[in-house]
């Protein structure tokens, strides 16, 4: 008797983060993605702003449309950022530019789908 088993499939979202910068940079900020449900996630976004410096917050999409933006002069800033329809979005920026120190961070997110299929064929005898 043949025997074939396939898995349905699987699509992956991979999100990665490259760190750029302005005129001056300052390793103070992280931007994560933590995965919800199988199509959803929230961006994890973590700024040390020692000063308490005014610091612009930007969410920006491929062709560099804003989607968010907004003013924050937190000393700890954390804040989570989901989108409403992450599906339209393969790439996202997140740009932090501190006002006062003149420094700027920005991470850029895209989002690869991958197809995983498996199918094994055996002869059971």
């Amino acid at each position: 008797m043949n025997v074939v088993s396939l898995t349905k499939p699987i699509v992956a979202l991979i999100f990665s983060a490259l760190i750029g910068g302005g005129n001056k940079t300052a390793s103070t900020a992280e931007v994560t993605y933590i995965p919800v449900t199988d199509d959803q996630g929230v961006f994890h976004v973590v700024y040390d702003n020692a000063n308490g410096s005014r610091f612009l917050l930007q969410i920006l999409d491929r062709e560099g449309n804003q989607l968010y933006q907004h003013v924050f002069a937190d000393k700890k800033f954390t804040r989570d950022f989901q989108l409403v329809d992450a599906d339209s979005y393969l790439k996202v920026k997140f740009v932090i530019r501190n006002l006062g120190e003149k420094t700027s961070q920005c991470f850029e997110v895209e989002t690869n789908s991958h197809v995983v299929e498996d199918v094994n064929v055996r002869e059971v005898k």
